[in-house]
């Protein structure tokens, strides 16, 4: 059936819930797992940060990095601790196109992700 599994998740309950259900699947199907973290690009006006506070730029960036190592090093221990092989992947981009791009490279079977409920607001918006 499945023999490759990614969970792809952030910070939100929603993702959380994911990697647990990922987690619960491998051990079912007796396979290991890729959990995958996104670090978006910051965003194109920050690089105007450095004329107000040099070096500010760096210090997003290196915020941001130690940021998504922690979020997967936890991640990484939880999955471990469930007993499950588990090889953790962070990728800078776009969420979905790295996502995407993950699954084809290692070529993955599931995807397991957490879905975040939008308000109407943030829809039209969107």
């Amino acid at each position: 059936m499945f023999r490759h599994i990614m969970a792809a998740s952030d910070d939100s309950p929603q993702a959380t819930r994911a990697l647990e259900v990922a987690i619960e699947l491998a051990k079912q199907l007796n396979t290991g797992l890729y959990r995958i973290v996104a670090s978006e690009q910051l965003l194109s006006y920050t690089a105007f940060i450095d004329v107000e506070m040099p070096g500010g730029r760096r210090m997003l960036l290196d915020e941001r990095s130690a940021y998504y190592r922690e979020l997967q090093k936890r991640a990484m221990t939880q999955v471990s601790a469930a007993g499950v092989d588990v090889h953790g992947l962070v990728t800078e981009g776009a969420e979905v196109q790295a996502i995407i791009d993950r699954i084809a490279e290692y070529n993955l079977d599931l995807l397991v992700l957490g879905r975040r409920h939008h308000t109407a607001i943030t829809w039209l918006w969107g």
